[in-house]
């Protein structure tokens, strides 16, 4: 007898644990079911204090990060959204940012100083502007991060 039953992700948490611990997975009828086999399966000596059954299906994976920009995913807002992306990046940017670290590391190694990297250092104004950008202090609020050091106005 063939049974299609759904597919269900097990997580517990230890006595000890804060987190819940993806565990296995089972099969079952309906969400009853594959609790009370979760149970029987997975905390048979009494391991954990608390444990979720979460349909396999039911599961989104969401990248946090992303490079953005190329031909498959452009540079805009809308793209970051419709592939729910929390934050995305470009590799042209990266490679930037890269450039100016390797930059003002040659210069600290050849001279023990970075006078000359610094000059392309951020002015104090544009650099409160950037810790004031509101849609990413919008995403900090929505992810529970830490508030950014400048205030928005």
């Amino acid at each position: 007898m063939k049974h299609d039953w759904p597919l269900y992700e097990v997580f517990v948490r230890g006595k000890r644990g804060l987190n819940h611990v993806h565990v296995g997975s089972l099969h079952a009828a309906d969400d009853e079911m594959a609790l009370h086999n979760a149970r029987d399966l997975y905390t048979r000596r009494n391991e954990g204090v608390s444990i979720w059954v979460v349909k396999a299906a039911d599961i989104v994976k969401k990248p946090l990060m992303a490079v953005i920009g190329g031909a498959n995913f452009p540079a805009t807002a809308a793209a970051m959204k419709a592939a729910r992306v929390a934050v995305g990046q470009s590799a042209s940017m990266v490679n930037i940012a890269l450039g100016a670290v390797d930059k003002a590391l040659v210069e600290l190694k050849t001279t023990g100083r970075m006078a000359e990297t610094q000059k392309g250092s951020l002015s104090r104004e544009m650099s409160d502007k950037v810790e004031q950008v509101q849609e990413l202090n919008a995403r900090s609020r929505k992810y529970n991060l830490p508030r950014p050091s400048a205030p928005e106005r």
